[in-house]
């Protein structure tokens, strides 16, 4: 939904931050990339949550490190050296979540419900 006020109407998501016309006019301009952010990054925080709730957490700590450092920041880092402008920078950290959403997705796919079940009850197991 708010992706949807992000693209249709990205003045009034503009407004909620400045009155300023130059500030609503970047709003216009980052509209799709500011979007597919806005999308992607809770679909992320799901996963993500999906995943630490199979005690995977070293394993989201390495996609989070990769995607942020390896993918994200190089790809703001070009796209603003050939592209520039804020649209540039929206573009790298989306591209940044995507890989991490896609990295999540596909360890969350591949996981081992018996193993990973088994040994939540081994860790849940009081010693006497």
């Amino acid at each position: 939904l708010q992706a949807l006020l992000v693209l249709l109407a990205p003045q009034l998501f503009a407004q909620i931050f400045s009155n300023d016309p130059e500030v609503i006019h970047r709003f216009q301009d980052i509209a799709v990339p500011l979007a597919l952010t806005v999308i992607t990054m809770p679909m992320c925080l799901v996963v993500n949550a999906i995943l630490r709730s199979q005690s995977r957490t070293k394993a989201i700590f390495y996609a989070d490190l990769c995607s942020s450092w390896l993918v994200a920041v190089p790809a703001c880092f070009l796209l603003n050296y050939f592209i520039g402008g804020l649209a540039a920078l929206y573009s790298g950290v989306c591209i940044g979540y995507m890989f991490l959403l896609g990295v999540n997705c596909f360890m969350w796919h591949r996981s081992d419900w018996v193993a990973l079940a088994a040994e939540a009850r081994s860790r849940s197991e009081v010693k006497a």
